[in-house]
């Protein structure tokens, strides 16, 4: 253990080694104070030295911010620097002079290493890219922390979002011990960075707390499409009061918004509200007649090249005189597995009318459909129908309603005639052949046809001339066909006698006795005074 002691004791020539503490290195703020302790044994003279040179053992004009602290006589030699400076930056040595002529021993050397913080960094714009910007552009911004020991480093944000596309370099000071740092960004702020805070942060190890430098992005922004609020549906009625608003979010600098009537100004003014502004312009309007049709319109102005826009709306106005008429035409007949078309026409009416075909309850879809403007105001709306159709199908009734909003519906139908093929038998009942029948004796035959829709009409004809007497009936029958029958009488033959109109006693007299058409041929007998 002695030997272990006695060598740290020594060192050099083998002397005794006179520090009991030696300065080590250290570091301080700039301005602030910094210590170097040093500690001997025995009573030898202490002096310190910086770089070389001595510095003293008390304040010299040379040195008035140095001063020996702590008790001289436990051997206590601290050096206190106060308010340290760049030229403290230094090596610094503690020296034991033991008198006798001797060189003076110098302890180890130590580093006081002087730290500078970081000043509020600057944000530099290029020449030209002064704010406020254009949305969406690019734009290059330089941060500079200048005269920092160690190098200050530096980090952007924007709206609290690290940046990336980052690029960083130390540069020289404005003393050879210090050094400047420069980070470099390439930005491209979007619509929604309008108002949001670009900040630059420097720190290195002589500081707490970083220091920042901030800007406030001022964006040229465009402002969005203008919007028309407060009109659930085109169509209105005439006398109601609209209160409209037109909105537009969005654009720095805000838009100016202007109220049209089919290019007559309205007036109306505009406000922004909030952050980022919104805003607003509202007309209040009474509706009249003389509205339907018309179209109001917003315009946003803005100064940038794609800003501005506009929105609209076209006015329908209904009336009570409005409510839509409908009319059917066409032939509702059709042949068997044939085709019919029917158009349904709506009388003038505003808002136009809604047309739709029903058969049986179910929906059809119309071949063709047109609304034209009516004389004077409303619309006259036009829809057809095809329809192939079979026997079943007769009867039905087809329906065409026509909606008006906000007035009901109206409505009109035809029933469909679907018509077969004509009767498929027709025959004769009547007494069998060669039967006699005496003249005044009335005779019954009856006419008898089979299918046939509708039922056919049955008509006699004698000699070519048609009978008045009989009468007609028909029975349904499945499918709308049936069978058809006619009763006729014949008339009595008629007997005329021709002679010649005047006659002279001893004269002969021809008389002839004519009888009418019969069948089988009549038999002719003459009597006088009822004989024959």
């Amino acid at each position: 253990v002695v030997l272990v002691l006695l060598l740290l004791g020594v060192k050099g020539g083998g002397a005794s080694w006179p520090f009991v503490e030696e300065p080590s290195n250290g570091s301080a703020v700039l301005g602030q104070g910094a210590e170097l302790r040093c500690v001997t044994r025995g009573g030898g003279a202490v002096q310190w030295a910086r770089g070389g040179s001595c510095s003293g053992l008390r304040p010299t004009p040379a040195h008035p911010r140095y001063r020996l602290a702590g008790d001289p006589r436990r051997g206590e030699h601290h050096l206190r620097v106060g308010a340290v400076t760049l030229e403290d930056d230094d090596v610094f040595e503690c020296q034991v002079g033991e008198g006798n002529g001797t060189e003076p021993r110098a302890s180890r050397p130590a580093q006081l290493t002087v730290l500078v913080p970081p000043g509020p960094p600057r944000l530099e714009l290029p020449e030209g890219a002064e704010l406020p910007w254009v949305g969406g552009a690019e734009v290059t911004l330089r941060c500079h922390a200048p005269d920092t020991r160690p190098p200050a480093r530096l980090s952007l944000t924007l709206g609290g979002v690290p940046l990336t596309d980052v690029t960083t370099r130390i540069l020289e000071g404005s003393h050879p011990k210090l050094s400047s740092s420069e980070a470099t960004v390439r930005l491209t702020p979007p619509a929604g960075a309008q108002g949001q805070l670009l900040l630059c942060e420097a720190q290195n190890e002589a500081g707490a707390s970083p220091t920042a430098a901030s800007l406030v992005l001022d964006l040229l922004v465009p402002p969005g499409p203008p919007t028309i609020e407060g009109l659930q549906s085109p169509h209105v009625r005439a006398g109601e009061t609209l209160r409209l608003e037109c909105v537009v979010r969005g654009g720095n600098p805000p838009p100016s918004l202007h109220w049209d009537k089919d290019g007559r100004p309205l007036a109306a003014s505009w406000v922004t509200e909030g952050d980022p502004g919104v805003s607003r312009s509202r007309v209040t309007l009474t509706v009249t007649p003389d509205d339907d049709r018309v179209t109001l319109r917003c315009h946003a102005h803005s100064p940038l090249p794609s800003g501005g826009g506009s929105a609209s709306v076209t006015l329908s106005v209904t009336c009570e005189w409005t409510r839509a008429e409908v009319t059917i035409t066409g032939t509702p007949t059709v042949g068997e597995n044939g085709t019919v078309t029917l158009s349904c026409t709506s009388a003038p009416s505003n808002p136009p009318a809604r047309l739709r075909w029903w058969l049986g309850g179910q929906e059809l879809t119309p071949t063709e459909s047109a609304r034209t403007p009516a004389r004077g105001r409303g619309w006259v709306t036009v829809t057809n129908v095809t329809l192939r159709r079979h026997r079943r199908a007769h009867g039905g009734t087809l329906l065409c309603e026509a909606e008006t909003p906000g007035l009901g519906t109206h409505s009109a139908s035809v029933t469909l005639s679907v018509t077969r093929a004509p009767p498929q038998a027709l025959w004769l009942e009547a007494p069998p052949p060669n039967v006699t029948f005496r003249v005044g004796e009335r005779v019954r035959l009856r006419c008898h046809a089979r299918g046939g829709h509708p039922s056919p009409r049955l008509q006699w004809s004698k000699d070519g001339r048609p009978l008045k007497e009989g009468t007609q009936a028909s029975g349904g029958a499945r499918g709308g066909g049936g069978d058809a029958g006619a009763d006729a009488d014949v008339a009595p033959l008629s007997v005329t006698i021709v002679a010649a109109p005047e006659v002279r006693a001893g004269q002969s007299l021809t008389l002839t006795c004519l009888a009418g058409s019969a069948h089988p041929p009549p038999t002719l007998r003459w009597h006088r005074q009822g004989h024959p």
